[in-house]
């Protein structure tokens, strides 16, 4: 039996929380969003014999953006598996609420880190001086930092390498591999991990594939996996399910036997699939 560590997954329960980017009259506008605007919880995660899902990270979802403490507080009253969480936070916030609200956070068994979803943005926190004060609270409570930009790019690598040399105390984590451009040509993609690799606090969270494409193949995971594999540090990655958004391609099992079919090295498959995630978020 295969031993998996899921360290980015999301659960709802629409009947307390906010979730606004879920409702159908906000962005984004999906189509094929009605999928997943319903509740989740751990008896969704749905595996064969053959797996067995140890822990998981649960990463924000928009539970209550205003108050971060309501998500983790909900988490640990309803899930039954050790975990770690990731709250919410907004670093343009003033910093004595920043603190305020980590101080809160910090009373929580599960709480590891927070996320704020940059995009585009991280060319403009680096001269925000409430957005510095902010980094250097996570960075004095040596936290984690889920980083999640649009798209690989050049202009964002240089913000990831000042922003992580800034900060060295902060695991930054980068979400669903920066959505790197769909195409089966991975050349783009693999400079700009090999250049992402000097950063010794940075690792990288494989996932979210069904938000570059719906349609992806199969042969797109395998070649972005390759040139992880090749081009950056193979203890800092990390393969994970974006659970329930991966209901939008396929099943919850079928995700992860697909990331076994693709990995034939035993030792290799144990480090991505269990063991990073395991050293890194601590559990």
């Amino acid at each position: 039996m295969q031993k998996i560590i899921d360290p980015h997954l999301h659960f709802f329960n629409l009947d307390i929380g906010q979730y606004n980017w879920l409702k159908s009259e906000n962005p984004p506008y999906w189509d094929d969003k009605g999928i997943i605007q319903k509740n989740f919880s751990e008896k969704d995660l749905m595996l064969g014999p053959h797996l067995n899902l140890e822990s998981f990270v649960h990463v924000e979802a928009g539970f209550s953006n205003e108050q971060p403490s309501k998500e983790i507080e909900w988490l640990e009253k309803v899930i039954s598996k050790p975990f770690k969480s990731i709250a919410t936070c907004n670093l343009q916030q003033n910093h004595k609420l920043f603190n305020k609200n980590i101080e809160e956070l910090k009373r929580f068994q599960s709480f590891i880190g927070v996320r704020d979803i940059i995009d585009q943005n991280g060319h403009k926190l680096l001269p925000n001086q409430e957005a510095m004060r902010n980094f250097e609270i996570l960075n004095e409570n040596k936290l984690i930092f889920e980083l999640q930009i649009d798209k690989l790019s050049n202009t964002n690598n240089e913000f990831i390498k000042e922003i992580t040399k800034a900060f060295p105390n902060i695991k930054f984590v980068l979400n669903h591999i920066g959505f790197p451009a769909y195409s089966h040509n991975n050349f783009d993609t693999m400079c700009l991990l090999k250049d992402l690799n000097q950063c010794e606090n940075l690792y990288i969270k494989a996932s979210g594939w069904e938000m570059m494409n719906r349609n992806y193949e199969l042969i797109f995971v395998e070649n972005i996996m390759s040139a992880l594999i090749n081009h950056f540090d193979t203890n800092k990655i990390m393969l994970a399910s974006n659970f329930p958004l991966n209901l939008f391609k396929g099943s919850y099992e079928e995700l992860w036997d697909n990331y076994f079919h693709i990995l034939n090295d035993e030792q290799l498959t144990h480090k991505l699939t269990y063991q990073n995630a395991k050293n890194i978020y601590n559990i």
